[in-house]
Parts: C-alpha cells; structure tokens; sequence
C-alpha cells in the first residue's frame, strides 16, 4: 500500500505518468508490489535527473511495507532530498504553519494515547 501526494504547479503534477510509467514497469519486472523506501528512491532519482531544470513540487510519499506492516512516511524536495521520518510531514505553502499544529498534536497524542482530532475553525 503506498500513497503519493504531490503539491505545485498542475503542469508540473500531470508529468506524474512517467512515474506511473516507472512503477508499472516495476512491478512488471519484480512481479510484485514495489516497498515506499524502493517507491521514494524512485521518485528521488526522477526528481534528481532534474535538477538543474526542476519540476517545482514538493512529494510526500506514505505507505506500509507488504512484508513487515511498517508504516513509512517521507517527503522529498524538489530535487529528490528525502525527509525520512517516524512523525509526520508537511508539504507545500502553509508547511511553515502546519509544523507548530502537528507538533502540538503529536505531543498531546504521545501524552494521552489519543487520536489526533483536527478542527477548522474558520466558521
């Protein structure tokens, strides 16, 4: 199980089929599902071939390992610099903003044994 979420430019983001591409190409070959740390070297590398010319996105790559039932969460720059981590990540304009909250959340859920519940408070 593996998720991407990519933030930037749409023109950019609609490039995302030579990755398709790549990951079906993949599994073709293996002949079975790709792991997220083999899926954020792959994207890492997209990105890299890049990088004097970079698509202007922030990846964030989540997913379980099918053998272990590891969680795994990642984010990338935009030339392929991953951001391993066991917390959380944020991506894209209000990623600055986004890190105070989710590390308050995490705190309080690290304190309680809770679930994390996120409100909006613009009405």
């Amino acid at each position: 199980c593996k998720y991407l979420r990519i933030d930037g430019c749409l023109c950019l983001v609609c490039r995302s089929q030579r990755l398709k591409f790549r990951l079906n190409l993949y599994e073709l070959k293996e002949g079975r599902q790709i792991k997220p740390k083999t899926f954020m070297s792959m994207v890492s590398n997209l990105l890299y071939e890049k990088r004097f010319g970079p698509y202007y996105i922030e990846p964030v790559i989540a997913g379980i390992d099918p053998k272990t039932s590891e969680p795994f969460i990642c984010s990338l720059d935009l030339i392929g610099c991953p951001m391993v981590t066991e917390d959380f990540v944020v991506s894209g304009s209000c990623g600055s903003l986004l890190v105070a909250l989710l590390f308050a959340q995490w705190q309080l859920f690290n304190l309680h044994y809770s679930t994390f519940i996120f409100t909006d408070h613009t009405h």
